[in-house]
């Protein structure tokens, strides 16, 4: 894994280990990071120092994580169920008991921000299963937004004042950009 300086473009290797990383998410401190990382196609998520050294397994048998609260307190991750579907956590940290937050199609359909997390939902346990666009807060507060009788296909982006959700849905042969009607 690799840190890149913004103002040099210089790139610094901050592990030196056989583990295949993944997405990335800055404590916010930004002294670690914390990454989904792969052994022989066991992943985990592990806390590495930003300034290098040896990554230290945090949690096991997690595929993504998403994103921090902004205190530090916890992680977003997900983790694959016997189906192949995303599950959505609440992990406190350092060894909190997790929070089972969604069920959802992918690990890109969260997407944290300063006040909480935004989850597209399963609303039952089937493929064209209706959609719900939830907002949950960092203290644990969850409030649907809208929900929706087509599942969108992968990925969730909100804009940074909330009014906006964009997400992409796919009718073979083609896929769009999808923007999402949210409520208050």
């Amino acid at each position: 894994m690799f840190v890149a300086d913004a103002a040099t473009r210089i790139a610094t290797q901050v592990t030196r280990d056989a583990l295949e990383y993944g997405h990335a998410e800055w404590s916010p401190d930004g002294r670690f990071l914390y990454a989904v990382a792969a052994d022989k196609s066991v992943f985990a998520i592990c806390r590495v120092p930003a300034g290098g050294g040896a990554a230290e397994l945090v949690l096991p048998d997690y595929r993504s994580v998403r994103g921090m609260d902004p205190g530090g307190a916890g992680l977003y991750v997900t983790q694959t169920d016997a189906r192949n579907q995303s599950i959505l956590y609440y992990v406190p940290l350092p060894k909190g008991t997790p929070v089972n937050l969604a069920a959802m199609n992918f690990a890109e359909d969260a997407w944290v921000t300063p006040k909480g997390v935004y989850y597209l939902a399963r609303r039952a346990d089937r493929p064209s299963a209706p959609f719900a666009l939830s907002f949950r807060t960092h203290d644990g507060v969850v409030t649907l937004l809208q929900e929706y009788t087509r599942p969108p296909a992968r990925g969730l982006s909100v804009s940074a004042d909330g009014r906006y959700a964009l997400t992409t849905r796919v009718v073979p042969p083609i896929s769009d950009l999808l923007l999402l009607e949210t409520s208050r």
